[in-house]
């Protein structure tokens, strides 16, 4: 069976990234999509553009161009991540707690990094716990 022209190469942004991390320049949406699909249309083209827009890790956006992140700035970022991540979710298990507690209704006390980040919090607010 003959493969549609139009069909994508299976590259997701990452190995696209890799393939031109080491070549430095930039590049445009076109030449993007050009390493993706064989033939871009306007819909390839557009989600391309919606994905690399969406990217926090492997390419930089500057005056519709693209340009591939490097190697220890991708790891960065992917670091930043983690930490907004984790950070985030002892906020919302801080913040479940915290409702409880205010309705007389607390559940098991939350993890003990949640505890001792609080106490930081307090101290850096001059709140004593």
């Amino acid at each position: 069976m003959p493969e549609d022209v139009n069909s994508p190469v299976k590259l997701t942004l990452e190995e696209l990234w890799g393939l031109l991390e080491e070549e430095g320049g930039s590049y445009s949406l076109q030449d993007l999509a050009g390493f993706i699909f064989n033939a871009p249309d306007h819909h390839q083209l557009a989600a391309l553009e919606r994905a690399l827009l969406a990217d926090r890790f492997y390419f930089q956006n500057k005056d519709s161009l693209y340009i591939p992140r490097s190697k220890e700035n991708v790891e960065q970022l992917k670091i930043q991540a983690e930490q907004e991540a984790r950070r985030e979710l002892m906020l919302q298990k801080g913040s479940l707690w915290l409702k409880e507690v205010w309705k007389n209704e607390p559940s098991a006390i939350p993890s003990g990094q949640f505890l001792k980040n609080s106490r930081i919090l307090l101290r850096n607010l001059k709140i004593s716990p």
